[in-house]
């Protein structure tokens, strides 16, 4: 097999951190540049058929990505990564675990139709104890030897995660913009039809690695950037919505209860309602002309649903946009760019029609 030449890209993140004496995690560049190093000493049988390349370093704790952070990295690929995308069989993002979801999504949107497959690896622990060891605790090390033998195993282009939750010996491979954020006091990530990979496994193509040839969505942002233009509102006990602040506000993604619900108040014996209502949340954004996504709720005649949901349907002549069957983070990151980009109405749709592609393996 001819030799596999794969680009490592540091933003940061626990997989990038040493820990010190008072237990308090730093990114630190001399620890991100040990994750090949790692892998170089591991069992794979690809160690002697690989070869990496030390790209850019960010040294940002993912809890600190911002979206001006992420135009940094929009225009580091733009610049520097596909000018010379045919040198590489792959790329690796070493990236941290608390916004990974989100920057998955977004570039899962952003690389469709790239001619290779870009994997974002995290890590739940750093990886070297004090003393300097391998951290058995840390899956990181695992995560990125899954990417690495997916890329030399010829896995189609796309965006992956490749994520060992806490308590397994498997390592799941995740479609990026399937990925949903992990859950407070866990360390564990899900998706909707994940693989487990194992070292027999083999992939075949499917007609995303056909579709790279053509311009990707990123390269609209030569001459744009990412905008904060997006508000994501989740609903809890208390919310009020007067509160809050619309300045540079472009459209508004209100989340939902677990059933697909929000605090309504108005009711067929009770015709009023106030700030603590998502119609007043309506009213605004008709008023100041921000344009409005619920997510998720199922709509139509055939579906059961609260009769809660109705009246944000059809409020104010139907208003809110509603999406059922995608992530939030997904939704997010389309919107971001929809926005971001100032794209009409028809364009709009038809990238939130944008499909979500399959793992293909045999």
């Amino acid at each position: 097999m001819k030799n596999k030449k794969i680009l490592v890209i540091y933003t940061g993140g626990t997989i990038c951190t040493t820990i010190g004496e008072d237990n308090v995690k730093s990114v630190n560049k001399k620890a991100a540049r040990a994750l090949p190093k790692f892998y170089e000493q591991s069992n794979s049988p690809y160690v002697n058929q690989v070869k990496f390349e030390n790209g850019k370093y960010f040294g940002i704790l993912s809890e600190n990505m911002t979206v001006d952070k992420w135009n940094v990295l929009i225009n580091y690929f733009i610049q520097d990564v596909l000018p010379k995308i045919d040198d590489y069989s792959g790329i690796i993002v070493a990236h941290g675990t608390d916004t990974l979801a989100f920057s998955a999504s977004l570039f899962s949107l952003l690389l469709k139709g790239i001619k290779i497959p870009v994997f974002f690896v995290s890590s739940n622990e750093q990886l070297k104890t004090k003393d300097g060891e391998i951290n058995p605790k840390a899956n990181g090390n695992a995560n990125f030897e899954t990417a690495v033998e997916c890329i030399c195993k010829g896995i189609s282009a796309g965006v992956y995660v490749p994520y060992r939750n806490v308590g397994e010996d498997r390592v799941f491979i995740h479609k990026g913009e399937r990925l949903e954020q992990c859950k407070v006091y866990s360390e564990n990530f899900y998706s909707v039809n994940p693989i487990v990979y194992d070292k027999d496994i083999s992939f075949s193509c499917d007609s995303e690695r056909e579709q790279g040839t053509g311009e990707l969505l990123i390269q609209k942002f030569k001459d744009a950037k990412l905008q904060d233009c997006v508000l994501k509102i989740e609903p809890y006990v208390g919310l009020n919505y007067s509160r809050f602040n619309f300045k540079g506000v472009k459209a508004v993604l209100h989340t939902t209860y677990h059933s697909g619900t929000a605090c309504v108040i108005k009711t067929e014996t009770r015709k009023s309602y106030n700030s603590a209502s998502i119609l007043s949340l309506l009213d605004k954004c008709k008023k100041l002309n921000v344009d409005f996504y619920y997510n998720p709720s199922k709509v139509g005649d055939d579906a059961e649903k609260y009769d809660t949901v109705p009246q944000i349907q059809n409020h104010n002549g139907g208003h809110a946009n509603f999406f059922y069957g995608t992530t939030n983070e997904l939704l997010y990151a389309k919107l971001l760019i929809a926005y971001s980009l100032n794209l009409s109405k028809k364009q709009r749709e038809d990238l939130f029609k944008t499909t979500e592609s399959q793992i293909v393996a045999k």
